[in-house]
């Protein structure tokens, strides 16, 4: 992004979602930040994400994580993806509603990106948390493509429990301290 108080041209990894640019564009305006959606909400205007336009802004917020230091930026990113059964079919990439049995709810941290596959109702489009058909960790400091999922590796076992825990809880738990 660029404009009149934000220098184009620069680079984060600040983790940030698609939810987050409507109150970022509303900030930069001068528009009213619409207020947080309360739980089981039927307000006509309110939002999930947070504003970035401190990170514009201020380039002491970007990220660097060689010297351990990590922006006010959120703590995750989330996002989930359908398919329609444990192994691949012809419309895995692609399956129609009637055909989503199972959905991946990823978490991406600035260190990982951990996903739970899990059971899903259609009708109630609600996962089932206690049917985990499998789960992906990829540590970015040593794998930045995601080419060696290790979640089923003991030496990670503590990094799957907290992560899981994390990802159970959703995107409130992991909004920055404002």
């Amino acid at each position: 992004m660029k404009g009149e108080s934000v220098e184009g041209g620069l680079e984060t990894d600040v983790l940030v979602e698609l939810v987050d640019v409507f109150p970022t564009l509303c900030e930069l305006a001068g528009v009213p930040l619409p207020e947080l959606c309360p739980r089981g909400t039927s307000l006509q205007l309110c939002t999930e994400g947070e504003s970035f336009a401190p990170v514009l802004r201020d380039l002491s917020v970007l990220r660097d994580l060689s010297e351990g230091r990590v922006a006010e930026g959120k703590r995750a990113a989330f996002s989930q993806y359908p398919r329609p059964s444990d192994f691949p079919t012809r419309n895995s990439d692609k399956p129609r509603l009637e055909e989503i049995t199972i959905m991946g709810y990823t978490m991406r941290t600035p260190l990982y990106r951990y996903t739970e596959w899990i059971g899903f109702d259609r009708y109630t489009f609600s996962g089932n948390w206690s049917d985990v058909r499998a789960k992906e960790l990829y540590v970015h400091a040593t794998d930045a493509r995601e080419d060696y999922n290790v979640a089923c590796d003991a030496a990670y076992s503590n990094t799957v429990r907290k992560l899981s825990w994390k990802l159970h809880n959703g995107w409130r738990s992991a909004r920055r301290k404002l």
